[in-house]
């Protein structure tokens, strides 16, 4: 790549090479990125030139983009946590941004604030960040992202405020995360019943995005039923069951395991039989 100050092509005076890329081998695409400073004030003219042995595939040049970099430049690049997960409580917001201007910044102000909430929380990134270095920060303040009842999605608006930034748009980032709630443990109570008749059980739970899962065994490994409400077997000794609740959805079954007819496709075109034609899956 080529900085010149003539139109020309061909006119190589005061040509100056600013960058060069080497060794692209077997490559579908390389992008690159190379800053560079003109030498005077002036009207300038960029430059671009490729080779490659003539046995060798062809090579493409495109999709240049030539931006003005500002003396300060703060963006945002994501918020890094909290993330989504079970048991959120009180916790720390944290944020990652880069400094895409040409000179170091510091003590520059990072604010959050909590989408349906006007409270806005400003702070100060006290360190020092070189051009193109990544920073993070974690806020002191708290917020709490506790999901006690069912499962809650929290919006975060981080942003900066520099001095002198010109470049507004990349200063914000919005990020969207879901607070899985953890199911207590459901209310159950024993029933006792003639020998040779049926149980009805009942486990209640106080959330409403609660699944109740059956089991008749204190691992889980067989489900019974899904649901409230368990109607047993005829029984004529004393048996137990077991209860869990879920915040996650209904197993869903699809296919028939029994199944003994072969196919080419599961899930994929093979030259053998993989298998048998029906699956099951376990959302």
């Amino acid at each position: 790549m080529y900085l010149g100050i003539s139109p020309t092509p061909e006119d190589t005076i005061n040509l100056i090479n600013i960058d060069n890329i080497s060794a692209i081998n077997n490559t579908t695409y390389t992008q690159h990125t190379k800053r560079f400073i003109a030498p005077t004030t002036g009207t300038y003219y960029i430059g671009w030139g490729m080779y490659s042995p003539h046995a060798n595939n062809k090579l493409y040049l495109d999709d240049i983009n030539i931006s003005w970099v500002p003396a300060q430049d703060a963006k945002m690049v994501e918020v890094t946590a909290p993330v989504t997960d079970c048991g959120l409580a009180v916790e720390h917001i944290a944020v990652k941004g880069v400094n895409n201007g040409v000179n170091p910044i510091s003590n520059f102000p990072i604010s959050y604030q909590i989408a349906g909430n006007l409270n806005v929380v400003t702070e100060t990134y006290t360190g020092t960040v070189a051009p193109l270095d990544t920073f993070t920060y974690t806020f002191a303040a708290t917020e709490d992202f506790s999901a006690p009842l069912q499962n809650l999605e929290f919006t975060i608006i981080a942003w900066t405020d520099l001095s002198g930034d010109p470049i507004a748009y990349n200063d914000t980032i919005e990020y969207s995360f879901i607070s899985r709630f953890t199911p207590v443990e459901p209310v159950v109570y024993n029933e006792t019943i003639l020998s040779g008749t049926s149980a009805t059980l009942t486990a209640y739970n106080e959330s409403p995005d609660v699944t109740n899962l059956w089991y008749s065994d204190i691992l889980g490994t067989t489900l019974l039923h899904i649901g409230n409400t368990y109607i047993t077997p005829t029984l004529t000794d004393t048996t137990i069951y077991y209860v869990k609740a879920s915040s996650s959805g209904e197993p869903v079954i699809i296919g028939d395991m029994n199944s003994s007819t072969n196919t080419y496709y599961i899930p994929f075109y093979g030259l053998y039989d993989y298998g048998y034609s029906s699956m099951i899956f376990i959302k």
